[in-house]
């Protein structure tokens, strides 16, 4: 299973499947807008079988979403829509699951400081919550890892000592 950032019906991407053993790609779900468009990073296989992802645009507010795909029912429901302030606008990057069973990603822009925001996502009760909002090492790109200690670890586009980017740990 995978995505594309533009293409399909409506140019905003797709959720596609590819059967290695057949050689055959087909198309799921074309994102139209309202549904969300130009995901960014790569679908996760959570712990209870759906996948789950992030579009940097499109849904409500037009700053993305969180979505899931059922891959046995093939239905697709948006879960959040990002709204710039209070929870971060543009997620870029994939989910991790961590082992507490949460979702984590994060927002390359919004917040308080709009530098971006560092959230989670808990699939069995439909929460989003917000942890922390970036300021001076701000812009976070990619996706965290869990890392044997069990905190997150990720990269920001800026900040640090020299203004380059920094590795920062939740």
């Amino acid at each position: 299973y995978g995505l594309t950032d533009r293409g399909g019906s409506n140019g905003s991407g797709t959720i596609f499947e590819y059967d290695v053993s057949l050689s055959t790609y087909t198309k799921l779900l074309d994102f139209d807008g309202s549904n969300g468009s130009r995901p960014k990073g790569s679908l996760l296989e959570a712990s209870n079988g759906s996948l789950y992802g992030l579009t940097q645009e499109g849904g409500t507010n037009n700053e993305g979403v969180i979505f899931e795909y059922e891959i046995g029912t093939t239905t697709y429901t948006v879960h959040f829509n990002f709204d710039s302030t209070v929870s971060g606008r543009w997620p870029y990057g994939s989910f991790i699951e961590a082992s507490n069973g949460l979702l984590y990603g994060m927002t390359e822009n919004g917040g308080i400081n709009f530098d971006g925001v560092l959230f989670q996502f808990n699939t069995a009760t439909d929460t989003y919550t917000k942890l922390m909002d970036f300021d001076t090492e701000g812009s976070p790109h990619g996706t965290l890892i869990e890392a044997s200690n069990g905190n997150l670890y990720g990269l920001t586009l800026l900040g640090g000592a020299n203004s380059a980017g920094a590795i920062f740990e939740y």
